[in-house]
């Protein structure tokens, strides 16, 4: 399955201004992230021909989350499950574009649905190793899992794959072409050890 998706994809990478980006012109299909390595997983068929086949990324950055500083249960409510998951002192951001850390503070304000699925709303500030500050936030999913729930309850929640659509937001002159973007992020949630998050640019 894989070689005939590959064979069905073009992919070109460019380098602009020494910055890597890939243009990828495949059949209507779904892309799969995963610490910056981006490759077709399955192909759709209920998109008109010609429908969404131009999609060139660009990679900003990435970013570790190391220990938390806090979480802050709130248990079972309407909705599923409420957590806030508060960043410590030591998240690297590093990259082609941006490196700095984020804030302590910051962090994602979670909800599991009773099916297994997080919702995520995060919020961050990215400072730069230059000293600027750069507003981070989105909106995602993660798929913990049909059992997902039930084992974020009990505190023993799985690794799961995250994906979200972030925005940034800033007043420094340097970055002010951040303001202008739509990215997504994507990577794998690590219980028991740092996890990994690369954040594109859909340009």
């Amino acid at each position: 399955m894989a070689e005939r998706l590959n064979a069905a994809v073009s992919k070109t990478v460019v380098r602009l201004n020494g910055v890597p980006r890939v243009r990828i012109s495949p059949p209507p299909l779904l892309l799969e992230f995963s610490y910056g390595i981006r490759r077709p997983v399955s192909a759709r068929n209920d998109q008109p021909a010609g429908a969404g086949t131009n999609l060139e990324l660009e990679a900003l950055f990435s970013y570790r989350l190391a220990a938390l500083a806090e979480i802050q249960m709130l248990g079972e409510v309407p909705e599923g499950a409420r957590a806030n998951f508060i960043n410590g002192p030591d998240v690297e951001v590093f990259g082609a574009r941006l490196q700095g850390r984020m804030l302590p503070w910051g962090g994602d304000w979670l909800t599991v649905r009773r099916d297994g699925v997080a919702l995520l709303d995060v919020r961050n500030v990215i400072e730069t190793s230059d000293g600027a500050r750069i507003l981070y936030r989105y909106h995602g999913v993660a798929d913990l899992g049909p059992d997902g729930y039930e084992r974020f309850v009990a505190g023993d929640p799985p690794a799961a794959s995250l994906r979200g659509a972030p925005l940034m937001s800033t007043g420094h002159p340097d970055f002010l072409w951040l303001n202008r973007l739509q990215c997504v992020v994507a990577g794998e949630l690590l219980p028991d050890e740092p996890s990994v998050l690369s954040v594109f640019a859909i340009l």
